[in-house]
């Protein structure tokens, strides 16, 4: 393996771990989206809504506050 070789590998490295944490960061970004416009401001639904719609609001809020939580894990 040559040189040249060996900087193409390891460029090629960099860039696989920045897209990465690129995508990670668009993936977090884009939760806390959901999470503060689409959750608390405009209160258009909530992460679980859909699987009990009837269920404990006290339940929806918390499992929006997990949501956000992770997102926030993400993002750090």
């Amino acid at each position: 393996m040559s040189v040249h070789d060996a900087v193409n590998r390891s460029r090629h490295d960099v860039n696989r771990q920045a897209l990465c944490g690129w995508l990670l960061v668009g993936f977090a970004l884009a939760g806390f989206f959901d999470g503060i416009v689409l959750h608390q401001i405009l209160q258009w639904h909530h992460l679980l809504s859909a699987f009990s719609p009837g269920s404990d609001l006290r339940f929806q809020v918390m499992s929006d506050g997990l949501f956000h939580l992770v997102m926030y894990l993400l993002l750090v």
